[in-house]
């Protein structure tokens, strides 16, 4: 009998251990704040193509987006969350804007190792703006 009873708690406690995050998910977060004048472009393990299309001062919003890149606003926060553990790139370059044709400032990126549960707090400053320097970014861990 109380071996039965262990085997109903076990089924009945199991359930509500993956809806609280329990078991056993490697995964972290990444945080992004920008704490420049424009715009920022910010993605968590960009493809080749989306590097070099930030380096090459062009940027598909789509493109970027559907790679899971994220657009925040000056004093906004990007937060990618299940970013498995391990060591990922973080690129980000300050942007005039969102549309075809807009300027793009010099490409920052940074290595990262996220750990189970951990949240990784980045800082984007920029040097300059957009429009009159280029606006090149810095990403610093905090």
């Amino acid at each position: 009998m109380r071996t039965v009873l262990v085997a109903v708690l076990a089924l009945a406690l199991a359930p509500s251990m993956v809806e609280a995050g329990g078991g056993s998910k490697q995964t972290g977060t990444v945080r992004v704040t920008n704490n420049g004048s424009d715009q920022l472009a910010v993605i968590v393990d960009p493809s080749g193509t989306i590097q070099t299309s930030l380096a090459g001062g062009t940027l598909d919003a789509s493109t970027f987006t559907s790679a899971g890149g994220q657009f925040i606003g000056p004093g906004g926060t990007a937060v990618f969350s299940n970013v498995r553990a391990g060591t990922h790139t973080v690129a980000a370059a300050f942007i005039s804007g969102t549309t075809a044709g807009s300027d793009i400032g010099t490409v920052a990126s940074t290595s990262v190792n996220v750990k189970k549960g951990q949240t990784i707090n980045l800082s984007a400053t920029e040097s300059g703006t957009v429009a009159t320097t280029g606006g090149a970014a810095t990403l610093t861990l905090q």
